[in-house]
């Protein structure tokens, strides 16, 4: 047919659609792909456009064939390149290349036949992909994706919640913070979201045939059955959806409020306390002997909180954290939303102390940890040591007969007493004791227990019935997963005429329950909770006493964790891109059974589904290992292989597989950056290709900067933006508003010449100015993007060194500038050593001061944290006083500038961002006490001088400084 027959039956088609939904009165918009086409007419469309535009511009009297055409391309998408891939399907495209015409159709569907509208940073910032992409429902690379997030909250459903797809939407869109980056931006929207989503799992359920077109529908679920694992989630999801549905009267499980709509205090109060992220506190045995015990804090899964609290997404997933009373290293950002946490403590934290501490922070957060992140108040603690060996922390301070306890107090020993056991802990502060107790307590025991502040509790026995509880610790406090009901029995040992149960918070859930049977048990069935913490009070009634508290019944409702076996991956940051694992910015460690071997495969590929372009085993690894374990692994075996240099540029998905042979295999996928502005090298033809998804009208600006003369770039045509690479290799640089996108392209080397080069920077003088200009093109350099020949780390190294270098020549004088370089390139210890006396000049001796100790192996580990205060306290001892001029931002002058200075020496690429506004003003801070420009740059020089004396293969520029 003619384009205008098919603009015909196309404009029928999706107003009957649009009809249908306008009866629903649900407002549901209507897809591009939800065009009902067999795929034969499918190719018809493509072939009659194609025609057309060999001899004719596009227009929009064939809005709706461009509209079905462009989804198309969008089903097939998979975040590489969307417009090469247009102008490779419709040859005559670029002729016209008019992108806005394609956003136009779009618009002119929307306006009409009610079509869907891209919202949020996605549409901002891919103003014109956005509508293809949104139209095509549910692209093929994504679809894998949303089925893994719906079999994860299967047990979340409710007949409710399936009846509110924004309110769905938002639920998985929480559950995102762990999905690629393109996920990310699909959950953006989430009506949409839930509207796939809800008619993805009631496929076939004639009340939500109108969510989306069953055609569509049918495609998209026949492409997600032909992969066995995709199909088994799928098929999970839908049975729970559809049994949520079937159960009368059932609602959605009661959601938290956010605290930006409580007012009260007190109300904000019993929110938080609900959440159920209260730490606690268990004794870890370190001897059989149960005299020598280790301190964890058990801090829940936080994962819950991103549904109530969507701002705190970023921290939660991408912060890094820290501990009170841990050893002061930052946890895996992520590491707080996979399930319980048990971290140890080698020193007691103070009562008022927030234990967890995110780099980043946020009202709500900060409101979060302020109430509840902290120990609960008193100088004692009880512990009941379970039959796993684990002492629980106990709720109160009661005690029975045959239990064993451990009674630790932060405010001094406890007195000497023949029936008590002194213990010893790993944590600093706390003192404590063991308590056997008998089966009777004599008046001797009565005596003791009187002088610790205990006292006997009086026995009513409950416990879990039914399906196990998760957790239950034996004295009160248990965790059920989401899915289920708790069921617990409760048994007296004394007369008492009835038990009474109510739950804190909610009146209309009280109830009396006769005890007509001594001694036997009477079960209960608890309501069906949301995920948080439920305090069930518990009392009795009886004639002479009346109504007695006895305690409260903790029922804390979970997230259903996901089986960890004995091996247990790492990956810091969550979900890193593949730039980022190639360059050594992903940090991979593994914890297993010792001596364990894992095997390990890596394959690149050029699309995903397809055969890999390049695959390498590595050679097997003994568990544990750290992440510079598998850094080094990864370096020497992989990076440095030819074969992966050679297709690395070409690769777009790269993927890792573990195998620990009986104990399992994972798998972990790694994708490229996906930005507006994103270069793309066709290795083996030295291509480079910018790719400008943006949709933004301004102009692009690129230039080129060559290796030799690092600081003085060069404009280039910005119309094709394709460039072919010499052989000498440089740093290309793209610009369009706000993005930024580089890259560095190695030289061809063919032999050992030019191995070291020495970039050409003319010497500046001693001015703010000057190392502004410095620092601006040391961070350029840094943020590059690395392609896949080795040469290209090496340049880079190189340049920035060259650069740091006059930074801190411009700041610390010519002297200290030439001996820097001599260290560089000879690796002379003497100029370490003169180095050293610069800094500590009339100061003393080197000997006197552990800062400057050359080969200090301690400085390897450290954290850049504790190289902070090392600093801090060597400038203390040295009695340098602290720049006027050093900005604060919240924290004490010294600290600002002893951290300042460290990142401007160790990490060049990330100070601009750091400092913001404050860098002018720290740079001329240390240019008017150079002392500690000199001390943190001795330091890292000395860490640098370290890591190379203790690891094989090339070093990253300054790898051993890992900021946060």
């Amino acid at each position: 047919m003619r384009l205008e027959d098919w603009q015909a039956n196309l404009a029928e088609h999706f107003r009957e659609l649009k009809a249908q939904r306008d009866v629903d009165n649900l407002g549901w918009p209507v897809f591009g792909l939800e065009h009902g086409l067999t795929p034969q007419d499918i190719l018809d469309i493509k072939a009659s456009l194609r025609v057309h535009i060999c001899s004719q511009r596009p227009s929009l009297e064939h809005a709706l064939v461009w509209v079905v055409y462009s989804s198309e391309l969008g089903y097939q998408y998979a975040g590489d390149e969307y417009w090469p891939t247009f102008e490779r399907e419709t040859p005559e495209w670029v002729k016209y290349n008019d992108r806005n015409f394609i956003r136009s159709c779009f618009e002119e569907f929307r306006n009409e036949f009610g079509g869907a509208s891209p919202s949020g940073d996605w549409a901002r910032h891919f103003s014109i992909i956005c509508w293809p992409i949104t139209h095509a429902v549910l692209p093929r690379d994504l679809q894998q994706q949303l089925v893994e997030t719906l079999y994860k909250l299967r047990h979340h459903l409710s007949g409710m919640l399936l009846e509110s797809p924004k309110e769905f939407g938002e639920l998985i869109k929480s559950r995102s913070w762990n999905a690629t980056k393109r996920f990310q931006n699909f959950a953006q929207e989430p009506e949409l979201l839930g509207q796939i989503s809800t008619a993805l799992l009631l496929h076939g359920e004639p009340d939500v045939e109108n969510l989306i077109h069953p055609r569509t529908l049918q495609r998209i679920g026949d492409d997600l059955i032909r992969r066995q694992r995709e199909r088994k989630w799928l098929e999970s999801a839908q049975k729970s959806a559809r049994n949520s549905r079937r159960v009368q009267g059932l609602k959605a499980p009661k959601s938290v409020r956010g605290l930006e709509d409580i007012s009260c205090p007190s109300d904000a109060r019993e929110v938080t306390a609900k959440l159920g992220i209260e730490p606690r506190l268990l004794l870890r045995p370190a001897n059989q002997a149960d005299c020598e015990w280790e301190i964890l804090l058990e801090i829940p899964n936080l994962s819950h909180l991103l549904s109530s609290f969507p701002r705190i997404q970023d921290i939660l997933s991408g912060s890094r954290c820290t501990v009170a009373g841990s050893s002061g290293r930052p946890l895996a950002r992520g590491r707080f939303l996979h399930g319980t946490q048990r971290i140890t403590l080698l020193d007691w934290p103070d009562a008022r102390d927030v234990l967890l501490r995110f780099e980043k922070s946020d009202a709500q957060l900060d409101y979060l940890l302020r109430t509840e992140c902290l120990l609960r108040p008193g100088s004692r603690y009880l512990f009941r040591v379970a039959s796993d060996g684990l002492a629980y922390e106990c709720r109160s301070l009661r005690v029975r007969p045959e239990q064993k306890y451990v009674l630790i107090s932060t405010d001094g020993v406890f007195p000497a007493n023949e029936r008590l056991n002194s213990s010893s802990f790993s944590c600093m502060g706390i003192h404590g004791v063991f308590l056997d107790l008998p089966e009777a307590l004599d008046e001797d025991w009565e005596q003791v227990l009187e002088e610790l502040g205990l006292e006997q509790a009086r026995l009513l026995e409950v416990w879990p019935v039914g399906l196990a509880a998760m957790k239950w610790d034996g004295d009160g406090y248990g965790e059920w997963p989401v899915n289920e009901q708790p069921c617990v029995a409760v048994r007296s040992d004394h007369p008492v005429e009835s038990i009474l149960i109510s739950v804190e918070g909610d009146n209309t859930l009280s109830f009396e329950l006769p005890l007509e049977n001594l001694g036997k048990p009477e079960f209960i069935q608890l309501p069906k909770f949301y995920v948080g913490r439920h305090a069930i009070h518990v009392s009795v009634r009886d004639r002479e006493r009346g109504v007695e508290h006895i305690g409260d019944l903790i029922v804390h409702i979970c997230e259903p964790q996901i089986p960890q076996g004995p091996v247990l991956v790492q990956i810091d940051p969550e979900v890193p891109t593949l730039e980022q694992l190639w360059e050594g910015q992903a940090e991979i460690s593994v914890q297993g059974p010792n001596s364990g071997v894992l095997e390990c495969r890596i394959s690149l590929f050029g699309r995903d589904g397809e055969e890999p372009i390049f695959d390498e085993t590595l050679p097997a690894m003994r568990m544990p290992f750290t992440a510079d374990v598998w850094r080094e692994n990864f370096e020497s075996n992989f990076r440095e292989s030819q074969g992966a240099q050679r297709k690395y540029d070409d690769a777009r998905v790269c993927r890792v597989e573990f195998d620990a042979a009986e104990f399992g295999v994972f798998e972990m996928r790694f994708e490229r950056e996906f930005t507006p502005l994103r270069w793309i090298l066709r290795g083996s033809k030295r291509l480079l290709r910018l790719l400008d998804d943006s949709g933004d009208s301004r102009e692009i600006m690129v230039t080129r900067t060559t290796f030799e003369a690092p600081c003085s770039g060069k404009a280039l045509d910005a119309e094709n933006l394709n460039y072919q690479v010499d052989r000498q290799g440089a740093l290309y640089v793209a610009r369009k508003g706000e993005w930024r996108s580089s890259i560095i392209v190695p030289p061809i080397q063919q032999n050992l010449f030019g191995l070291v080069i020495i970039p050409d920077i003319e010497p500046r003088d001693r001015s703010l100015e000057a190392v502004c200009d410095m620092v601006f093109w040391a961070g350029r350099w840094s943020q590059a993007k690395l392609s896949g020949g080795l040469w290209s780390t090496r340049r880079q190294k190189q340049v920035v060194d060259v650069l740091v270098w006059e930074v801190f020549r411009i700041i610390c004088g010519d002297k200290w500038g030439e001996a820097e370089k001599k260290i560089a390139l000879s690796e002379d210890i003497g100029t370490i050593d003169h180095l050293a006396a610069e800094v500590q000049r009339d100061l003393g001796t080197l000997s006197e001061n552990d800062f400057l100790l050359i080969d200090d192996e301690s400085l390897l580990s450290e954290t850049c944290e504790s190289r902070v205060k090392r600093l801090i306290r060597y400038a203390e001892a040295c009695r340098e006083r602290v720049p006027t001029q050093a900005p604060r931002n919240g924290i004490s002058a010294e600290a600002w500038i002893a951290e300042f200075a460290l990142r401007l020496a160790s990490a060049p690429a990330g100070v601009e961002a750091w400092a913001g506004q404050c860098l002018s003003s720290g740079l001329k801070a240390l240019m008017d006490v150079p002392f500690w420009a000199k001390a943190a740059r001795f330091l890292v020089i000395a860490t640098d001088h370290c890591l190379k004396q203790h690891q094989s293969g090339p070093v990253a520029p300054y790898e051993g400084w890992r900021w946060p």
